[in-house]
């Protein structure tokens, strides 16, 4: 079942229900919404891969939830110290992209909501880009230029790699480089200093945005620790947090563990809506990517309710 499909459904069932009774079924005061990138523009790196929200959606995404909960930073949600009275939300951001600091955060200084920002690394100034935004740069120009067959498209999607990608480029004559600098993608070093310096906080995303589940505990260890330090030296970040890319499926609570004590790891994130493991401080995020479909009460009554659902199944 797709995202969408998940959100369609059980919407339906959680109608009658609030957010605050999910949230009190659950026994939880924080919600963690998460956002890749907001743009009026269209972006071909994000063109085949999903539907990014407007900058109007987006306000009205922050202004519905801003009369449900209170904004709270990573740091205070480490602390704990919350009124028992308050719900609250932990908003944060993958990818490290250029629109996080050119349209994003000004948003949220506006409004007062801090925010966590997560980088990958190699990929800081445009240095080298994720295989999927470049498949899809490939896609939309192939497209404009009048060159996709449908049996290019699928060649297209079936590269599981930068270097397949390449392949594929050489084979067709397609310059990725030059379709790549059509457009600026990722935050340079100097626009992650200035929200650092903003209050917003940096966190770490692995250094090649693998899946992760599709690799070993050490390889697991190498990406979170070795995006952790560039975050360290180059941010001087207190908290070392860590969002896992794509999701965490596949990584077990005793490889959690390893990894936090390998990596002096502080907080780290999933994205299966959401959820907190015991005895660690992992949680779970709602993606928001799909609040230019359904609104955005929706989909967190559809989230918690199936957090609730995970619950029951459990116990």
């Amino acid at each position: 079942m797709t995202h969408e499909n998940k959100i369609k459904y059980l919407s339906l069932i959680s109608a009658p229900m609030s957010i605050q009774s999910l949230l009190k079924r659950l026994n939880s005061q924080i919600i963690f919404p998460f956002w890749h990138v907001v743009s009026d523009e269209e972006l071909p790196h994000i063109a085949y891969l999903y539907k990014a929200q407007t900058i109007p959606e987006f306000k009205t995404s922050l202004e519905v939830l801003l009369q449900d909960f209170t904004p709270i930073s990573l740091e205070s949600v480490l602390k704990q110290n919350l009124n028992p009275n308050k719900k609250y939300m932990c908003l944060s951001f993958d990818d490290g992209l250029v629109q996080m600091h050119d349209l994003v955060a000004p948003i949220l200084k506006s409004k007062g909501i801090p925010a966590a920002f997560f980088i990958n690394p190699p990929f800081v100034g445009d240095m080298q880009y994720f295989h999927r935004y470049e498949r899809s740069s490939i896609l939309y120009y192939l497209l404009k230029s009048e060159k996709l067959s449908r049996a290019k498209q699928l060649e297209i999607l079936k590269q599981k790699n930068t270097e397949e990608l390449s392949v594929f480029c050489e084979k067709h004559d397609v310059n990725l480089p030059e379709i790549m600098k059509t457009q600026r993608v990722y935050m340079n070093l100097e626009e992650i200093k200035a929200l650092h310096n903003s209050g917003f906080h940096i966190g770490a995303h692995s250094m090649t945005h693998a899946d992760f589940s599709t690799i070993d505990t050490d390889e697991k260890i190498r990406e979170v620790n070795a995006s952790l330090d560039w975050i360290s030296e180059n941010i001087q970040a207190k908290i070392r947090s860590f969002a896992f890319p794509f999701s965490d499926d596949g990584t077990s609570q005793s490889e959690l563990v390893q990894i936090y004590k390998a990596t002096d790891l502080h907080i780290s994130f999933g994205t299966s809506g959401h959820g907190k493991m015991k005895d660690l401080p992992h949680y779970q995020r709602i993606p928001m990517e799909h609040a230019h479909v359904y609104p955005t009460r929706k989909i967190l009554r559809s989230e918690l309710l199936a957090a609730c659902l995970k619950q029951k199944i459990k116990s």
